[in-house]
C-alpha cells in the first residue's frame, strides 16, 4: 500500500471517529438533559411549533448520522448528513453572531454551552470543513481500495 493511500485511510478515519464522538457527544447531552434541552428550544427564535418538532427532529436526525458513519453501506449519506447539519448549525450561528435575531437563546449542551458565540461560530466553521473535507476524502479512499 502506497504511503498516500496509508495517509488517507488514516485521516478519514480520524475525521469519521471525531464526527461520530461529535454526533454521539451530541445526542447524548440532549437525552441525558432533555428537560433543560426542550426549554432550551422553546425559547429558540422559531415559532412554537417548529420548536417542538425540532425538539424531536434534531436528536433524531443526529442520531441517524451517528448511525450512518458507523456502516461502510450508509457512510458517505452520513457525511453527507454531517457536513448538512454543521452549515445549518453554523449558519443559525452566524445569523445570531451578526443581530439577526432580537434574542440569542443556545440550545447546545455540555461543552458548546460555555463558549462565546463567537467561538462557536468558530468551531462551528472548523467542523463544517472537516466534515465537507471528509466527503472527497471517503471517495477517493474507495478509489483506492478498489484499485488495490
Amino acid at each position: 500500500m502506497k504511503l498516500a493511500s496509508v495517509n488517507h485511510a488514516i485521516a478519514l478515519k480520524l475525521l469519521l471517529i471525531l464526527l461520530g464522538v461529535l454526533w454521539f457527544y451530541t445526542v447524548a447531552d440532549k437525552l441525558y438533559n432533555f428537560d433543560a434541552y426542550q426549554n432550551s428550544m422553546m425559547n429558540q427564535v422559531f415559532n412554537r411549533p417548529i420548536a417542538k418538532l425540532l425538539v424531536y427532529l434534531l436528536p433524531s436526525i443526529e442520531w441517524l448520522t451517528f448511525c450512518f458513519l458507523l456502516f461502510p453501506k450508509f457512510r458517505l449519506a452520513g457525511l453527507y448528513l454531517s457536513a448538512f447539519l454543521l452549515f445549518s448549525f453554523t449558519l443559525y450561528v452566524a445569523f445570531a453572531v451578526l443581530g439577526f435575531y432580537p434574542k440569542r437563546p443556545c440550545s447546545c449542551g455540555g461543552l458548546f454551552r460555555s463558549l462565546s458565540w463567537n467561538a462557536h461560530l468558530y468551531l462551528n466553521v472548523f467542523l463544517f470543513l472537516l466534515s465537507v473535507t471528509s466527503i472527497p476524502l471517503y471517495n477517493l479512499r474507495r478509489k483506492e481500495v478498489k484499485g488495490n
